[in-house]
């Protein structure tokens, strides 16, 4: 996994995106966009893949709210983290 890591927000802005465009991109409202770039709420698997891909960016190269440093998935039961 690379070492390097951009966060969801910072990987939307870099795409030239809005929230309520990625959103739209994806089928999920502004609101979940907030909810994921905060770590408010889980972000399952296939909502960060796709968007890595609307983001233009190595699925990888995303850093997940609540994610410990080493891509080690946080402990259930914390808010942040991933969904499988």
């Amino acid at each position: 996994m690379s070492s390097f890591r951009i966060s969801l927000r910072a990987a939307r802005v870099n795409a030239g995106l809005t929230q309520e465009d990625a959103a739209h991109l994806i089928g999920k409202t502004k609101q979940t966009i907030v909810n994921w770039e905060s770590g408010a709420t889980k972000i399952r698997a296939a909502d960060l893949v796709e968007l890595a891909r609307i983001y233009g960016i190595p699925l990888e190269f995303l850093a997940i709210p609540g994610q410990e440093d080493d891509g080690t998935p946080v402990i259930p039961g914390k808010s942040g983290g991933l969904l499988m």
